[in-house]
């Protein structure tokens, strides 16, 4: 939140299954990030989907490195359906 209010970048990624993948019209992450763009105007964000369709925790628990850059400040995790 500091760097937000402060103007600074920030990196939003995301990993999780096909709920998380955009749509035809987008997703929660883009929606997110749309809401993050207009509250924070200043800050330049970024937003980094690693999600994969019908993907569990386990997968990226072994290689979520992998999937995202280097340096994320806000990691968003989604397993709701594929992780029963």
């Amino acid at each position: 939140m500091s760097k937000l209010d402060a103007g600074l970048p920030v990196d939003v990624c995301i990993l999780g299954g096909s709920m998380s993948l955009p749509g035809q019209s987008g997703g929660w992450p883009e929606s997110l990030v749309r809401w993050m763009r207009a509250t924070w105007p200043t800050s330049k964000i970024n937003l980094h989907n690693g999600a994969i369709g019908a993907t569990g925790s386990t997968f990226f628990a072994l290689c979520a490195d992998s999937r995202l850059p280097p340096a994320c400040d806000v990691i968003l995790l989604e397993h709701t359906l594929n992780d029963g």
